[in-house]
């Protein structure tokens, strides 16, 4: 398989995250990632991994205009990302190589328990 249709399993959380066509911004994702695999993921793997994610072509990003005035509610640096049709793929191959790998190892187990 090329490296660059994979997902890697924190991707692959990731993209499921983006799975539902909102837009998100990175603190949104991490606190979603965070809560659904108890485990902590620091900001800057986050980006690392959205950084990646987006050079295969599974997401698109912008970044924010600086708000002025009263209504000032960040200075520009806000990203958000967003799943691609490719990410969309990319995820159910995901989910269909994991699931034969289950399937596979489960085949192992004797009497299927």
């Amino acid at each position: 398989m090329n490296k660059k249709t994979v997902a890697t399993d924190r991707e692959a959380a990731i993209l499921s995250i983006l799975s539902d066509g909102k837009k998100r911004y990175g603190r949104e994702i991490r606190d979603k990632y965070e809560e659904a695999t108890h485990s902590r993921l620091p900001l800057g793997s986050l980006y690392t991994t959205l950084e990646r994610i987006r050079a295969k072509g599974f997401i698109e990003s912008r970044k924010s205009k600086a708000l002025t005035g009263a209504k000032k509610a960040h200075d520009g640096r806000r990203t958000s990302f967003w799943i691609t049709g490719s990410g969309l793929t990319a995820l159910r191959k995901w989910d269909e190589v994991e699931f034969n790998k289950f399937t596979r190892i489960r085949g192992l187990i004797p009497n299927g328990r």
